[in-house]
């Protein structure tokens, strides 16, 4: 029995190494393969985060254009009422400065001026 073990036991040594290669191999990829699957969760995550930032970027955009659409008809509301009026308070053209202010900070069009103009044209008045 020893002889067939002495005569075999390069086989056996070959074999046992072969398996500890292989069974490192594996245990390599594996790891190897986890790394990879956790950087592309990282990177799904990162994708989802350019969605949000994107529909939020949208939405504020959406919110100027309401916003710049809002102040354009209070000018124009205010300059229907003032001219037909025919004067403007202190007080009331402040607030259409600032109403003016903001429409140019949404970067209006070119009628908001024209509609400010007429409106700061008109005779002022200090309220009684």
């Amino acid at each position: 029995m020893p002889d067939w073990i002495v005569q075999h036991w390069a086989k056996w040594l070959f074999g046992l190494i072969g398996t500890g290669v292989v069974t490192t191999a594996t245990v390599l990829w594996r790891k190897l393969r986890g790394r990879k699957t956790r950087m592309d969760k990282l990177e799904e995550r990162l994708d989802a985060q350019d969605k949000k930032f994107d529909c939020m970027t949208a939405s504020i955009d959406a919110l100027m254009v309401a916003n710049r659409a809002y102040m354009y008809d209070r000018l124009y509301s205010l300059h229907d009422k003032f001219m037909k009026q025919g004067w403007i308070s202190i007080p009331d053209l402040e607030n259409v400065t600032s109403i003016y202010e903001g429409y140019c900070g949404l970067n209006g069009n070119h009628m908001g001026p024209k509609l400010y103009e007429d409106i700061c044209n008109l005779p002022h008045f200090e309220p009684m």
